[in-house]
């Protein structure tokens, strides 16, 4: 079940942003109104909190997953349980309160960097929509190569090979 939802979350995150870095760019007009407008400023605090919250679910992928895994295949069902107890509260509620944090930030973008700075409404072009796909294509990319790194990181440690006994020839 777990993994299942890692995939839907994975692609939730691409969609969230893809979508958000096109809003970026049509609302901000330079990277500069990010630091000089109101709306920028709040824009980079929700994208950090946001940011947190991808890295809370990639501690959660890579560490949290793999150890749960490993010790489902090593018959400690015990081990399992304790250890998704004593994380997960932890986790969940850092991301309660992350999503806390950007829902009160929203409330503050309004408008747009561009109106702040007084910059024309952005005009969609063919690089524009090739940076999309090229965006789109290398976050499938990495999200195929997260979800395989995961499952090999859950995967058993293999037993060491036995050293060779070395030959008595003289």
């Amino acid at each position: 079940m777990w993994t299942r939802f890692s995939t839907v979350a994975l692609c939730a995150v691409g969609c969230l942003l893809i979508s958000g870095l096109y809003l970026a760019w049509s609302l901000v007009g330079s990277p500069g109104e990010l630091l000089t407008t109101s709306f920028g400023r709040f824009l980079l605090v929700k994208v950090c909190l946001v940011a947190t919250m991808i890295g809370i679910g990639a501690l959660n992928e890579f560490v949290l997953m793999p150890r749960i895994g490993r010790a489902r295949a090593a018959g400690a069902e015990g081990s399992v349980f304790r250890l998704a107890l004593r994380v997960f509260p932890g986790f969940v509620t850092a991301e309660v309160v992350l999503a806390v944090g950007v829902l009160f930030v929203l409330s503050f973008l309004t408008g747009s960097a561009r109106v702040e700075a007084g910059d024309p409404d952005p005009t969609l072009s063919g690089g524009i929509v090739g940076i999309g796909v090229l965006l789109a294509v290398l976050l499938a990319i990495s999200f195929v190569t997260t979800a395989k790194l995961s499952e090999r990181l859950s995967r058993p440690a293999a037993a060491p090979a036995p050293e060779p006994v070395p030959s008595a020839e003289f």
